[in-house]
């Protein structure tokens, strides 16, 4: 995955989630490492804890990645598309 192709999984990743809340610079600007844990506060005394689980291939000719992550111990799932010239 190139960086802007990194990036933009980062951005989807947090924009389904990110209501609210402060996302720390270091994951908005990077995708985090598969397996690590972030902790992201979205109001007083309530924090989501999310780890990512997997990123996907890109899909042939459709400029996407499917995205796995788990939030406070569910799992979730979404599909990133790809914009080249994000970042």
């Amino acid at each position: 995955m190139g960086i802007s192709g990194a990036c933009l999984v980062c951005i989807s990743f947090f924009v389904v989630l990110m209501v609210n809340s402060v996302v720390p610079t270091r994951y908005f600007l990077g995708r985090p490492a598969t397996g690590e844990e972030m902790h992201i506060s979205i109001e007083k005394g309530k924090m989501l804890i999310i780890t990512l689980m997997a990123v996907g291939p890109l899909l042939e000719g459709r400029a996407q990645r499917e995205v796995w992550f788990e939030v406070n111990g569910e799992v979730r799932h979404l599909t990133a598309t790809i914009f080249q010239n994000i970042c």
